[in-house]
């Protein structure tokens, strides 16, 4: 990268692979034991998150434009961009199977929100038409970041800061 790196994250599945994201508004899979790129995605503007999907075949990520990306990294093409949320302050997202991504960011009212996506809905211009549902979380300002443990099916959004917890079962 020509920039900071922001992001580094290790392939679920083939232990040889990382992905990177930098503010030179890329991302990247590498190939650790060659110390080479693989594949390369340019974006808009620089990533605010970035994760694989569970069978490792897949990088989203959200970016400063108000957008996800959905890139694959073997045919080193973005198969899915689609607007997320609609303020401009951050968002974060994170993979809850093969094809379902949970964002998490804030409406016009500046009201945090999570979004569930099935990138299997994906039209011609490579858009979403519609989430599968929002969410609003709460009233708080800071970021909320999504985790998601795949062995229970739980989903924790936290803030910076913040004294609690949001759990939701997705089981």
């Amino acid at each position: 990268h020509a920039r900071k790196v922001s992001f580094v994250n290790f392939n679920p599945v083939c232990s040889d692979l990382i992905g990177s994201a930098s503010f030179d508004n890329s991302v990247q899979v590498w190939n650790m034991l060659k110390s080479e790129t693989i594949s390369k995605c340019n974006l808009a503007e620089y990533p605010t998150s970035m994760g694989w999907n569970n069978n490792g075949s897949l990088i989203a990520c959200t970016s400063k434009d108000k957008h996800i990306y959905v890139f694959d990294p073997r045919a080193n093409n973005i198969i899915v961009k689609v607007k997320g949320h609609d303020s401009p302050k951050t968002m974060k997202m994170t993979w809850i199977d093969e094809n379902k991504i949970i964002s998490t960011g804030f409406n016009k009212s500046n009201t945090r929100e999570m979004k569930l996506w099935d990138i299997r809905k994906v039209k011609e211009d490579l858009t979403i038409e519609s989430c599968l549902q929002t969410h609003t979380i709460d009233h708080q300002s800071s970021i909320p970041t999504p985790y998601f443990d795949k062995d229970i099916k739980m989903l924790y959004i936290f803030g910076r800061g913040e004294g609690n917890t949001h759990y939701y079962d997705l089981g």
